[in-house]
């Protein structure tokens, strides 16, 4: 009897302890906090894998990197008298400027070369008169390595700049040596860009790197100049201001609206020796507020102005004026004759210290540089 009740007792107990054991588990398993956090955590988590996941493939895709290339070891010889599209690239010549591709021998790090593309001369960036230029089109920011040569042994001075057309900006420019050599260019972002000379130049190879939807698209270049008392084209590179633009002493004033916007541009042209790559295109009929150049002296000085009709085929009159505190007291101090075949130099005295505007009265002049000296 006794050893019934003991075994009745033991049964008893593991059945109250197995219906115990299952209730305690679904209780801490129902009711526990840390493990709903966890199983939310591990949602969470797997929510957010997810997301950077995808996020990492549209990063991915959004910053594919992508190569361009240009070679001319397999295209034919001859003159390229109008735009031909090779691969990702546009030859732009023209009958009287054109772009030829020819037999020339060069080795640059052991790639030997036969063939290239020679400018023959200087290139034109302006706009529907494109001509001895190789144009590309990227959507990010990158570089441009050109295997290149002077067109002239001797003559070591020529250069080779990428124009951004979009806005109108010099990217980069860099001298080309008399042997090939690798030149490297950067691009600050996207947008289509012109391959331009200085003059005769020998391309061999052309390849573009850049990473889709990098780089800055307000980025413009910083204006640097050699001396705060010249304003020259050359050094300012192409770009299209719309606002008033200070450089040095002077400031290129602008008109509001896109038809009054400043263009400077590619153009080459040489007056007392002196070579000028660049010109400030002033646009229009101008006045003390818009379409001028303007600068300050404080003491007497000498100013030299370089500028030609922007019409080849008319003359122009341009004014140097020295401002008064309102356009009734303007005084008109140099009226000038701006040819349009050839660019010319007018140098004025400045005998008193002031304020001083320069301007086309009769339509657009260009101007490729000014010097202000002392007397």
């Amino acid at each position: 009897m006794k050893t019934s009740h003991k075994i009745l007792a033991v049964l008893s107990l593991a059945l109250l302890l197995s219906g115990c054991t299952p209730t305690t588990s679904e209780s801490t398993s129902t009711n526990s906090v840390p493990t709903t956090s966890e199983t939310t955590t591990s949602k969470n988590s797997s929510s957010d894998v997810v997301s950077s996941e995808e996020s990492i493939v549209s990063s991915s895709e959004e910053n594919t990197s992508s190569k361009l290339h240009l070679g001319f070891e397999d295209e034919t010889l001859g003159d390229i008298t109008e735009t031909k599209t090779v691969g990702d690239f546009k030859l732009i010549g023209t009958s009287a400027k054109p772009l030829t591709i020819a037999e020339s021998q060069a080795t640059v790090d052991e790639t030997v070369y036969t063939k290239g593309i020679k400018t023959n001369g200087s290139s034109s960036t302006t706009k529907d008169s494109e001509y001895r230029v190789i144009e590309f089109t990227t959507t990010g920011a990158g570089t441009v390595k050109i295997v290149a040569k002077s067109g002239n042994a001797e003559d070591a001075t020529r250069t080779i700049t990428i124009l951004n057309k979009n806005k109108g900006v010099t990217e980069d420019t860099k001298a080309v040596p008399v042997d090939p050599t690798v030149l490297e260019f950067t691009l600050h972002s996207e947008g289509t860009f012109l391959i331009a000379s200085s003059n005769g130049i020998w391309y061999f190879d052309i390849e573009v790197n850049y990473i889709d939807g990098t780089g800055d698209k307000n980025w413009m270049p910083p204006i640097e100049t050699s001396n705060e008392n010249n304003l020259i084209a050359s050094e300012i590179g192409s770009r299209t201001l719309e606002t008033n633009t200070p450089v040095g002493i002077y400031t290129i004033l602008a008109g509001e609206g896109k038809d009054h916007n400043v263009v400077i541009d590619g153009n080459n042209k040489t007056c007392n020796n002196i070579k000028f790559t660049h010109r400030i295109k002033l646009g229009g009929i101008g006045s003390r507020d818009e379409r001028c150049i303007k600068f300050s002296v404080t003491e007497p000085k000498v100013v030299s102005i370089y500028a030609m009709s922007s019409s080849s085929s008319a003359d122009r009159a341009a004014v140097l004026v020295k401002l008064g505190a309102t356009a009734e007291e303007d005084t008109v101090i140099e009226t000038v004759t701006c040819l349009g075949s050839g660019l010319s130099c007018f140098t004025i005295e400045l005998t008193t210290a002031g304020d001083y505007v320069f301007y086309g009265t009769e339509g657009g002049v260009n101007v490729y540089g000014i010097y202000v000296e002392a007397l």
